[in-house]
Order: structure tokens, then C-alpha cells, then sequence
């Protein structure tokens, strides 16, 4: 009976208790939930272009002042810092500081990446090396002209896929054929090309041709995700503007190579990319990427 009486008196003590900690609470929530709300909103319009983010943290902070309901504020804020601010800087531009903590987290990332992979890519590099090495006439390395990040070149190396004598092949090939000639004159691929080995076939399709890119995403010339590799001279004769970005081992390129991503018929998937960049873009890519690559594999 004792007992009973001790427990509905502490359960009362601390039903009061209870009472008193939520109304407490409950004001500390009502001032510090407007201060966490203009904090968003000011970090979400340092994101964006200094010729436009004045302007928007004042349009914003008044729209902040005119929402009486705590929860109205909070949405309000969390909807610039995640989807508004970032769709403005699409538009007119990031910030400089934003654009300069991109790059160190696209930085970061790319090392992190090429120190987890690396390990288990250089056995498989050595491996390619020497059956090239072996069974192939020439070098088992090609050094292609790349145009990187704002149009500046580097040069990266590649697995060897073609005989030394290529173009000799070529042309004895196609004089011997001249239907696959007027093809290949047409811009068509040719199905059999005698320039590539069979290693090198293998190689391409397989894509292990590319594995000594991992060496220019150590040197900082290529990153983890960025616009399609492109060699110098094919951009001459494409046309395709320069990108502020690194090329990458993967994008939005790859994706719709493997017709994981529709086109928004706003451009190239290169020029879509340049628009929508930033770490979380890039996340979603790898991981699109990685979701194609395991319905193909069932």
C-alpha cells in the first residue's frame, strides 16, 4: 500500500516535472528555431552569385519575418538552403566561395577515391602491362592530348589497343573492301577494324583500355565525375565549348551511354552537367551509375 502511494507520488513529481521541461522547451524552440532559420537562409544566399545573394537574403529574411508558425519558418528556410538557392546558382552563377569549397570537396573526394581503388586497380594494370608487353609489337602506353579543365590540356596515357603499323592495316584493309571503305568514308564504324588487336578489343570493350586514367586523377588533370574525356583535336573538329570542370571517369555521359538518363533536351549531357554541378550531383551520379551497372550485370 506504501508502495502504491510512493509511485503515484513520484509519477505526479514527475508529470510536473515534465510539464515545466516542455513549456521551458517550448520557448527555447521559439527563439532558437528563427536564429537557426536565418542562419540558413544567409549561408544559402552566400552560395549564390555576390552580383544576386544581397539582394535574395533581404527577400528572403523579410519573407522569413512575415511567417508567424515555427514550422512555416522552418520549411521556408530548409526549402532555400536545399532546392532554391541551389536552382538560382544554376542560374546566374555560384558564389565564388562556394565554388571555391566545391572544388576542395570535388578534391578530396577524388583522392579519397583513387586511395580506396588504387590497391586493387595496380595489380590489374601490372597484369595488362605485361601481356602487352608480351604479346604485343610497341609500346603498351599511349599518351593522348586531353582537353581539361577550362580548356587546358593535359596529357594522359591509355593501354595501347592498336597494331604499331595501324594505318598501313587500315589502308590495305579498305582497298581490298571497297564497300567497308565507302562506309568508313561515311563516318561509320568499321565492325571488324583491322588497326585494333585482340587484346585491344577486349580492352575497349571492357573499358580497361582507361585504367591508367586513375594516375591523372592522383596528378589532378581528371576527377572522379566531370564532363566526357575529349582529345584536342575532336574538339576542334566538334566544336564543344570549354568546361570549367576536370573531365571525369564517369558522368552524366556515362549514364546516358547506358541509357540510365533521358536527355532534357536542354543540351549535350556535358552542358547539363555544367549547369546542375555540385558534390550532391556528383553522389547522384556515381550512385545512378552504380544502379545501372547492377541491372546490366542480372
Amino acid at each position: 500500500m506504501f508502495a502504491d502511494y510512493v509511485t503515484m507520488l513520484l509519477a505526479a513529481i514527475g508529470a510536473v516535472l515534465l510539464a515545466a521541461a516542455s513549456r521551458i522547451l517550448a520557448d527555447d524552440i521559439k527563439v532558437f528555431v528563427p536564429k537557426i532559420c536565418v542562419k540558413l537562409i544567409r549561408r544559402a544566399a552566400a552560395g549564390v552569385s555576390e552580383d544576386h545573394s544581397a539582394a535574395l537574403e533581404e527577400e528572403w529574411l523579410s519573407h522569413l519575418d512575415d511567417i508567424p508558425e515555427i514550422t512555416g519558418k522552418a520549411w521556408h528556410a530548409l526549402s532555400l538552403f536545399f532546392f532554391g538557392a541551389p536552382k538560382i546558382s544554376r542560374e546566374v552563377g555560384r558564389s565564388s566561395a562556394a565554388s571555391s569549397k566545391y572544388a576542395r570537396q570535388k578534391r578530396v573526394f577524388d583522392l579519397a577515391f583513387a586511395a580506396f581503388f588504387l590497391p586493387g586497380i595496380l595489380p590489374v594494370i601490372l597484369t595488362i602491362w605485361v601481356l602487352l608487353t608480351l604479346r604485343e609489337d610497341g609500346s603498351s602506353f599511349v599518351r593522348v592530348r586531353v582537353v581539361g579543365k577550362n580548356g587546358r590540356p593535359f596529357y594522359a596515357r591509355k593501354f595501347r589497343t592498336v597494331h604499331e603499323d595501324c594505318e598501313g592495316r587500315l589502308a590495305a584493309y579498305l582497298s581490298s573492301n571497297p564497300l567497308e571503305m565507302n562506309r568508313y568514308l561515311c563516318g561509320v564504324p568499321l565492325e571488324n577494324d583491322p588497326r585494333v588487336t585482340k587484346i585491344g578489343q577486349f580492352l575497349r570493350v571492357t573499358a580497361l583500355d582507361e585504367l591508367p586514367w586513375i594516375f591523372s586523377l592522383l596528378k589532378g588533370d581528371m576527377s572522379v565525375v566531370g564532363p566526357r574525356p575529349v582529345s584536342a583535336c575532336d574538339i576542334e573538329k566538334s566544336h564543344r565549348a570549354q568546361s570549367a570542370f576536370a573531365p571525369g571517369l564517369f558522368g552524366t555521359w556515362a549514364l546516358a551511354a547506358m541509357g540510365a538518363q533521358g536527355s532534357s533536351g536542354l543540351g549535350s549531357p556535358d552542358e547539363e552537367y555544367s549547369k546542375k554541378a555540385s558534390f550532391i550531383t556528383d553522389l547522384k551520379i556515381i550512385y545512378a551509375l552504380f544502379r545501372a551497372v547492377m541491372r546490366q550485370s542480372r
